[in-house]
């Protein structure tokens, strides 16, 4: 059975990852939206509108889990610091 392992660099890596992709869904959300004379023009407008907004809010998912990624890693640290000190105290 493979043991578990967990280290800051992973979970600062899983955070970065989160931050590029909510930084590339605000990008791709900024479309250029100018409706056509054809009545198709206005659906397809709306349909971008509509993928648009979806992006938006699947942005501030990814930042808020960027944030708690974060702050995972702070506390991962802070943790495995304390418990180094310990078992070093100890021995």
């Amino acid at each position: 059975m493979a043991g578990l392992i967990v280290d800051g660099a992973g979970l600062s890596a899983g955070a970065a990852s989160s931050a590029d992709i909510a930084d590339r869904l605000a990008a791709s959300a900024e479309g250029n939206s100018r409706p056509g004379g054809q009545p198709s023009h206005a659906g397809v407008s709306a349909f971008g509108a509509a993928v648009a907004s979806v992006r938006i809010r699947q942005s501030a998912r990814m930042s808020t889990h960027h944030a708690a990624m974060r702050t995972a890693v702070i506390r991962y640290a802070d943790t495995d610091d304390e418990g180094a000190g310990a078992i070093a105290r100890t021995v």
